[in-house]
């Protein structure tokens, strides 16, 4: 197993994140930068063994960071998720997360709403947006969302005060 750094180590208890292509971990950067981290902690599902992982790329304007694994224990039996194209307006769509007190996955069903750029709440940039009428629950930020088979977003930001009208 590898050792731990030196450098302090904050495990991600209450986020999400998935594996994609390469061995690489995809996550929202707002997840991993309140302190810069370079180390965070991972796990696997259904596993309470905990992993290092290293920040290896963050876009803050994006909000997307990639963590990497170098242990070869944390890769076994794991498949990666394939990265899909941009969703049509009224595809299905799932929000896969960890929720806040729960070590099950949760999962919320919607459709897509709304394709189009606009800024990012912690961005001025503009850049693409996917809408969903699925609902984000805290603990979902940086878990896929799901169209098919493959990943067509990251969650990442919800709208609270807004209530579904029927």
């Amino acid at each position: 197993m590898t050792e731990l750094s030196e450098t302090p180590v904050r495990p991600l208890d209450f986020s999400n994140r998935f594996v994609i292509s390469g061995r690489r971990i995809l996550t929202n950067s707002h997840v991993v930068d309140d302190s810069y981290d370079t180390y965070v902690q991972v796990r696997k599902h259904g596993s309470s063994t905990k992993y290092e992982a290293i920040v290896e790329t963050v876009g803050f304007e994006c909000d997307l960071a990639i963590l990497g694994v170098d242990n070869e224990e944390f890769w076994e039996d794991v498949n990666p998720l394939e990265l899909g194209d941009i969703p049509s307006i009224y595809e299905d769509v799932s929000v896969l997360g960890y929720l806040r007190g729960g070590d099950t996955i949760c999962v919320t069903k919607g459709i897509v709403s709304r394709v189009e750029s606009g800024e990012y709440m912690n961005s001025s940039i503009e850049l693409l947006k996917i809408q969903t009428d699925a609902t984000i629950d805290y603990g979902n930020s940086g878990g896929p969302v799901v169209c098919g088979n493959k990943v067509v977003g990251v969650a990442f930001q919800g709208f609270p005060n807004l209530e579904k009208t029927e």
